[in-house]
């Protein structure tokens, strides 16, 4: 018995018969499998009486709900698409502020448990906040392809019409008052003053809220700074008020900060030193950085944490070092944004470094030079304590530690405007601050500034004793001679100097012309200058003069 056909498919034979009658068949069962639009079949018709009967059976066809036709069907799809596309737009627009940071990146405030926080546009958090926040309030679920389509037209407005406001990371300085940012889930700040330190509940500041950052402890009051020094194992007292001048300085953004070097043999509790700090100032996730394996991982490093510590650091190559100086100072830096363009990232910030290792991880002049040195010693046995102890004991005292840090900083500030250094080193803004911070601390005056510029003397040292002529030129000077020649006459000089030392003159950084001498005694210069030794260049004839001699000689 032949099966009855239902009466869609009885209406459709009917169209058939009919487009077959007009020897159009194919021209009908391509249209109805959506493989051709309607006026590009209907334009391909000559015979216009066959052309109006033919657009009449479509057009019959289409009220019958007979066929599909793909790209109609797109179109009304994206009809619907760009509706609810507008509809998110418009809902995010009404309950948020868009606008972009120094670096020219979108950004969005919203509102959350009765206090603003931002966001990147481009963050799987603001993703999950549109989320959440449709279905809290319309009972909605979004499409992941809506919302990317949404998130475009939201950061062209961000970009092109939102206004400009600078973003902080952990610390901020506006209009002379310095902030510090608790990172908490209401969005505390701490407010530093000379007049003292309070936590306010909406800071007029904005910062950067990166996935690896903790919240910090609630400051306390009545602790003592000092007490940090019962979890750092610190034997020689003088590197004391340069540890806390280092320390207490980061809550003031707008001036370079020495790089903490501290270096000492196995057991001396390196680690542990810098992960304390890292603690105290910028909690996070990742206490301590490895150096990762490109540029571009190291600058995205620097630009998400205020105190950038890097563990276990053997040596520095030439680009490291140099990233590190400038991210010291403040200068810019570029990144590509993808690999499929050719346009770049721009950062730019300032950030506090610190390295730990066995030794230290370079002995570059213009690197030492924006350091300070700590030498720790190996841990006694009677000293050492598990892990897990000492931590609990250090966040049982924590908040007292944070809030006499505090103390300390707003007293500097006071104390500040009456320091006068004499004769300044490089970083002279962090010595002056690191001068009123040690006499905030209770520490006698200039007993700081002394010690700095001791600890320069010992990087100076450092630089000149890694160094093969720095080593030879030394001795050479021991006995305060005084030294006029050429180039030429001073590396025959050191040669005999180096033989007698049995220094390997062989050997690859040793100087094997004139010329690369004076360009090494160039890059020693600030470093023999500031142990005393005068290096004076002069010009007589056709002979250029060396002269090499200690002031008092």
């Amino acid at each position: 018995m032949k099966k009855e056909l239902s009466p869609k498919k009885q209406m459709l034979e009917a169209f058939k018969e009919r487009a077959m009658n007009l020897g159009l068949f194919e021209e009908f069962k391509s249209f109805h499998l959506g493989n051709r639009r309607r006026e590009d079949l209907l334009s391909t018709i000559e015979n216009e009486e066959l052309k109006s009967k033919f657009a009449e059976l479509l057009d019959d066809a289409k009220k019958q709900g007979l066929y599909v036709n793909i790209e109609e069907k797109a179109e009304e799809d994206w009809n619907r698409k760009k509706t609810k596309v507008h509809e998110i737009t418009q809902t995010i627009l009404e309950n948020a502020e868009l606008f972009h940071d120094q670096n020219g990146d979108a950004y969005i405030r919203v509102e959350i448990n009765n206090h603003k926080t931002s966001f990147p546009l481009r963050s799987n958090k603001f993703m999950n906040w549109v989320s959440k926040f449709f279905w809290d309030n319309k009972n909605e679920t979004l499409s992941g392809e809506q919302t990317k389509i949404a998130i475009n037209i939201l950061e062209a407005h961000a970009i092109f019409d939102g206004e400009q406001k600078e973003l902080y990371n952990r610390v901020a300085e506006f209009n002379g008052v310095f902030w510090y940012d608790l990172n908490d889930k209401t969005g505390r700040a701490v407010k530093l003053t000379e007049m003292g330190w309070e936590i306010i509940e909406n800071p007029p500041i904005l910062f950067y809220r990166y996935s690896h950052q903790k919240a910090q402890v609630e400051p306390l009051r009545s602790g003592s700074v000092h007490d940090l020094f019962d979890f750092l194992h610190i034997e020689d007292e003088k590197y004391k008020p340069l540890v806390l001048a280092t320390l207490i300085s980061t809550l003031n953004p707008s001036i370079p900060h020495p790089i903490l070097l501290v270096f000492g043999p196995q057991g001396s509790a390196k680690t542990t030193f810098l992960k304390l700090l890292k603690s105290l100032i910028d909690p996070s996730a990742l206490e301590i950085l490895s150096f990762p394996k490109d540029q571009s991982g190291l600058i995205q490093q620097l630009a998400h944490h205020w105190l950038t510590y890097f563990d276990n650091i053997t040596r520095l190559n030439q680009q490291q070092s140099d990233t590190l100086c400038r991210t010291v100072t403040g200068e810019g830096f570029t990144k590509r944004k993808l690999y499929t363009d050719d346009e770049d990232k721009i950062y730019h910030f300032r950030r506090c470094i610190g390295l730990n290792g066995i030794n230290v991880a370079t002995q570059k002049p213009d690197f030492l030079d924006r350091s300070i040195l700590i030498e720790l010693k190996r841990l006694p046995k009677n000293k050492r304590k598990k892990e897990q102890e000492l931590m609990e004991y250090f966040n049982s005292k924590k908040p007292y530690l944070l809030g006499a840090i505090f103390d300390v900083f707003c007293k500097a500030m006071q104390i500040r405007k009456e320091i006068s250094i004499t004769e300044l080193p490089r970083m002279a803004d962090f010595a002056e601050w690191g001068e009123a911070i040690s006499i905030a601390a209770g520490y006698n005056k200039n007993e700081f500034i002394n010690n700095y510029f001791e600890n320069i003397d010992s990087q100076n040292l450092e630089s000149l004793e890694n160094s093969l002529v720095g080593q030879v030129l030394l001795e050479f000077l021991s006995d305060g001679r005084e030294w006029i020649g050429t180039a030429t006459e001073l590396l025959n000089e050191l040669q005999d100097q180096a033989d007698n030392m049995k220094v390997n003159s062989k050997a690859k950084n040793w100087p094997k012309t004139p010329q690369n001498l004076v360009r090494q005694l160039n890059e020693l210069e600030v470093n023999l200058k500031d142990l005393g030794i005068v290096f004076e260049k002069t010009r007589t004839g056709n002979k250029r003069i060396i002269t090499l001699c200690y002031p008092e000689v």
